[in-house]
């Protein structure tokens, strides 16, 4: 609470205000430097970034695919994070509701392959990419041996993803 001056009701003590403004002033300065560091250090990982585009796209990937590849990424690691911070009876409700929502996709091939991938992670701990590689591979041993197509699809759509994920 600031000093009031004698004799004044609402008078600030001018020293006192002063010191708080001195004080604001240096900590916008803390926020300034930081935020210049921050801006450096996300210019270097851009830079690589484009790098990695760059040789992505002499190698023939088409830049709009490989960008589209790493906004998944991106969103599925955002998707990743949604339930993390919640209890376990809000989490128990999260999962309800997505069941709701997603209505009987659990009863597809894909569904099943999923289940089981997320199964067998709960066994074992896994990165990302395991887990990724793990739903790939049981939803492609989901197909029929009619599917030889999705199969090639799905082959292929596995390569291109590990690819993409060496580079991270």
């Amino acid at each position: 609470m600031s000093e009031p001056n004698e004799g004044a009701s609402n008078a600030i003590n001018p020293k006192v205000i002063q010191g708080y403004f001195r004080l604001a002033r240096d900590k916008l300065g803390e926020l300034e430097s930081l935020k210049g560091t921050y801006m450096a250090d996300c210019k270097v990982l851009r830079e690589d970034l484009k790098d990695i585009k760059g040789r992505a796209k002499e190698s023939g990937i088409p830049l709009k695919v490989f960008n589209a590849g790493l906004k998944r990424i991106a969103l599925e690691a955002a998707i990743e994070k949604i339930p993390a911070n919640l209890d376990e009876d809000d989490a128990d409700l999260y999962d309800m509701t997505l069941d709701a929502v997603l209505g009987d996709y659990v009863g597809t091939p894909l569904g099943q392959a999923a289940v089981a991938a997320e199964a067998a992670n709960n066994d074992s701990p896994k990165t990302m990419g395991q887990k990724r590689a793990a739903a790939r591979s049981a939803a492609a041993d989901s197909l029929t041996e009619d599917d030889a197509d999705a199969k090639a699809a799905a082959s292929n759509a596995a390569a291109l993803t590990n690819g993409i994920s060496k580079l991270n």
